[in-house]
């Protein structure tokens, strides 16, 4: 399994046989290039977004904006809908994919509640926003990484050039484990050997 980062809260899980691409339109929100809208599942986890639906039906991807159990093809993504004092939910999904559980936080500006972790449950990879301001923050991000008890962090929708921010997202979390790359590649196998939790920061 690749994973990279293009900004934002864009991701793109890809393996041998599957690419699931995940906000693909937020990257430019922060100044970055969208990716091509090339994948085989597309998620988008706000519903603001204004999402072309023909562009996503042209490469005959499957598209998800809206809560609900979907299976496509080996990958399970549950979704969630959250924020309820928001007409509009935006979602939080988990992802499995090459037996591997992903929780995708998208651009989340809240703390989750207790019945909302629990969709979370079991979560091996965490995509979680640090930067604040329009979305969680630090000491937030903490609250919820030591709620969920992922293996593996990757932080998002931040200033990927911040290394200041990077090391007080470290010492607030207490991890010591990380290290930083351009596409991060994981195999099932590697998170049996994992005992401590691991921080990826993605390069752009």
């Amino acid at each position: 399994m690749h994973i990279n980062w293009y900004g934002h809260s864009c991701f793109k899980l890809q393996n041998s046989q599957q690419s699931l691409l995940i906000n693909p339109l937020a990257p430019q929100e922060a100044g970055f290039k969208n990716p091509a809208l090339k994948a085989d599942i597309f998620i988008f986890t706000n519903p603001q977004e204004k999402i072309d639906e023909k562009k996503i039906e042209k490469n005959k991807g499957f598209l998800i904006n809206m809560p609900g159990e979907y299976e496509v093809n080996g990958v399970f993504v549950y979704a969630t809908g959250v924020n309820k004092a928001q007409k509009d939910k935006m979602i939080v999904c988990q992802v499995n994919m090459d037996n591997i559980k992903y929780g995708v936080l998208g651009s989340l500006n809240y703390l989750l509640s207790g019945q909302e972790l629990e969709k979370l449950d079991g979560v091996d990879v965490l995509l979680i926003p640090i930067g604040g301001q329009e979305v969680i923050n630090i000491d937030q991000a903490a609250e919820l990484i030591n709620s969920i008890e992922p293996k593996i962090i990757i932080p998002c929708c931040y200033d990927p050039s911040n290394s200041a921010l990077q090391e007080r997202f470290l010492k607030e979390t207490g991890i010591k484990s990380q290290e930083k790359t351009l596409k991060f590649s994981l195999k099932n196998k590697d998170l049996s050997k994992s005992k401590e939790s691991h921080v990826v920061f993605l390069e752009i």
